[in-house]
């Protein structure tokens, strides 16, 4: 059935991409929160599309957006705001969230959270209720009309043992809770992520095909315990758009080896020597 969704028009709100690719399962959970206001936490591994999804729910609905990064020393302060001194009087300064949090049609993007310190994410729980009126910094605080609250996290606020996310942390229950659904992004379908690579680089699907090839063996050699982490769609991209001035090797080397752990080097060039045919390559340009 039919669903209709407000579209706001905000002059801040970021450009619609339009070789974005939706999921339908994904898509259904945010237009659900688009009408009850229920925050959503995204969870999956990198490059599956966490983050740009929240933005482009934001430009497609017209509504402004705020990413804020979080990382281990992220203060309380920092983000949601602080009493400072302002034209020689003592004044409540609010940060990022508390500014997007009070402007109308605003989608706030919590990404990587789980980097923080759980204690100083506490103070987020009363602004992530229904309904919130929160008294801080000695003002009361509401959630303006329109605003949806996400986050992106790879470990679904359960921290990582694996290495393979260093420095997140478990987090307090109480958070994920205000949360009304956990939803886990996967990487796309082979023929959509050879589109996304071909359209994003501007290279032919033959050779997104060959390198969309060499990027799944990395992906099974995690599986096997071979390497740490595999090559993102956005390595993929940055491979494909490198080997218009740098010769494969150079461009696999600078674009998908050197951004992984140094255990995993050795593997890395060997799925290169034996999945990336450089004449092939070089013949498809």
């Amino acid at each position: 059935r039919a669903l209709s969704v407000d579209v706001w028009n905000h002059p801040d709100a970021p450009a619609i991409d339009p070789d974005f690719i939706w999921t339908e399962g994904i898509l259904r959970h945010l237009l659900l929160s688009d009408t009850t206001g229920e925050n959503l936490w995204f969870g999956g591994e990198k490059g599956t599309g966490k983050s740009e999804t929240a933005r482009q729910f934001s430009a497609r609905t017209g509504r402004a957006f705020k990413r804020i990064n979080f990382h281990k020393h992220t203060t309380v302060e920092e983000y949601i705001g602080a009493v400072g001194i302002e034209d020689g009087k003592t004044v409540f300064q609010p940060k990022d969230f508390l500014t997007a949090y009070a402007t109308p049609s605003t989608v706030i993007l919590l990404d990587e959270i789980t980097n923080a310190d759980p204690a100083e994410l506490a103070t987020l729980n009363g602004f992530l209720e229904p309904n919130a009126c929160v008294s801080f910094g000695g003002l009361t605080h509401t959630r303006a009309e329109g605003v949806l609250v996400c986050v992106a996290d790879n470990t679904f606020g359960n921290g990582d043992d694996s290495g393979r996310y260093a420095g997140t942390r478990l987090q307090n229950s109480a958070l994920v809770d205000r949360f009304a659904r956990v939803i886990q992004f996967e990487f796309l379908p082979s023929h959509f992520e050879m589109d996304a690579i071909a359209s994003r680089s501007g290279c032919n699907k033959r050779i997104a095909e060959h390198i969309w090839n060499a990027i799944n063996v990395c992906r099974q050699k995690v599986k096997t315990a071979d390497i740490v982490d595999a090559p993102s769609i956005r390595s993929a991209i940055a491979f494909a758009r490198a080997l218009t001035v740098l010769p494969a090797r150079d461009a696999w080397l600078s674009t998908v080896v050197a951004r992984q752990p140094s255990e995993s080097h050795a593997t890395l060039v060997g799925i290169f020597d034996a999945c990336i045919n450089e004449s092939f390559i070089n013949d498809n340009l």
